[in-house]
């Protein structure tokens, strides 16, 4: 039988303002659709529990779990320090003989650069405790190998994104402006932003900290997510991240796989993106949009774009997000990593 972890707290992150558990709880119904049967995480504090509660607890969300069993994890869990969770629950599966592939969202290894060596070394010794690991992509699995990961990886290269709307996307007209949707408190670089090409900002801007010079930002407020399917007009989506104050925003893109691409794609939007990012290469290989140095690039590369061009990107972008609704990406990744469990 196969398995695959899920909240049990029934979150619709659609009301959301922020992408915490939609990732998850997407990733969770695409695998369900393959015959996946969900093992119910309960959310809570792990640090608050003795090991022997915990492993009662570990035993009890996991009771179907037979011999030759296999299971997706959601890694990571996030509910307690020093993978306590993740190592105890490995344990208690490889004791009943099931295999299990972890389904990598988030590595704090790669995404912190103040994370401990002591942290990095738990880490790499946790992934290595799976069977397998689903990736965001190849970037993300060489960084993975070059800090000791030694398991076969699966690169998934961009989540799906469940909506109600068309399966081809919104309706939206050529444009040269940006969209751009995510957290402010680390969106520095929007404060420093000196092109004429327009941003409409989409977030909470009580999170601004940083001093904002640029005169070309449009900030709407935020917006749950299904309701930036509403918002968004024309031109492109923006995927960024970089802070002088925290650099260590902009090299997590190197490996990350974001789900603001998802987004975007979703709502058959073309992007434009960091071209050190790892998804540049998806990109320009999908032809959903356009890639540059540094946003300072973006005037005189919009100069570039006519209506022809985008109406290009955006018929790509619309075939991608039929592929995303259907989370087709996800359940490749799957069933890849399944393949080469098995058949070696």
């Amino acid at each position: 039988m196969n398995w695959i972890t899920g909240y049990s707290s029934e979150r619709n992150d659609s009301n959301s303002f922020n992408a915490s558990f939609k990732p998850k709880n997407d990733t969770f119904n695409y695998i369900n659709q393959l015959n996946f049967k969900r093992i119910h995480i309960f959310p809570f504090n792990t640090d608050a529990e003795e090991t022997k509660q915990l492993l009662a607890r570990i035993d009890g969300t996991t009771a179907g779990v037979r011999k030759d069993d296999l299971v997706i994890f959601q890694y990571p869990n996030n509910m307690g320090k020093n993978f306590r969770y993740e190592r105890l629950f490995i344990q208690q599966l490889k004791i009943r003989k099931a295999k299990i592939i972890g389904l990598i969202h988030d590595i704090d290894s790669l995404r912190f650069n103040y994370v401990s060596n002591e942290w990095k070394n738990n880490e790499v010794d946790i992934l290595n405790k799976f069977d397998g690991l689903i990736t965001h992509n190849d970037q993300m699995s060489a960084a993975l190998k070059e800090l000791g990961v030694k398991v076969e990886m699966t690169p998934l290269y961009v989540f799906g994104f469940d909506s109600d709307i068309p399966k081809q996307g919104i309706p939206l007209s050529f444009a040269r402006e940006l969209n751009y949707a995510g957290a402010l408190f680390k969106s520095e670089f929007l404060g420093r932003y000196n092109q004429k090409t327009p941003i409409n900002v989409f977030g909470d801007d009580k999170e601004i900290k940083y001093e904002i010079t640029a005169t070309n930002l449009n900030i709407k407020g935020p917006r749950r997510q299904e309701q930036l399917f509403n918002e968004f007009k024309q031109g492109f989506g923006l995927i960024w991240d970089e802070s002088t104050i925290k650099p260590f925003y902009q090299e997590y893109t190197r490996y990350n796989a974001p789900f603001k691409l998802s987004l975007y794609l979703r709502a058959g939007m073309p992007v434009v993106a960091w071209s050190q990012a790892a998804i540049a290469s998806q990109i320009n290989e999908w032809g959903v949009g356009f890639t540059i140095d540094a946003l300072d690039e973006i005037d005189a590369k919009m100069a570039q774009i006519d209506e022809e061009k985008y109406n290009e990107y955006r018929k790509n972008a619309q075939n991608m997000a039929r592929l995303i609704q259907e989370g087709n990406f996800v359940k490749k990744a799957v069933l890849t990593a399944i393949e080469k469990l098995y058949i070696k």
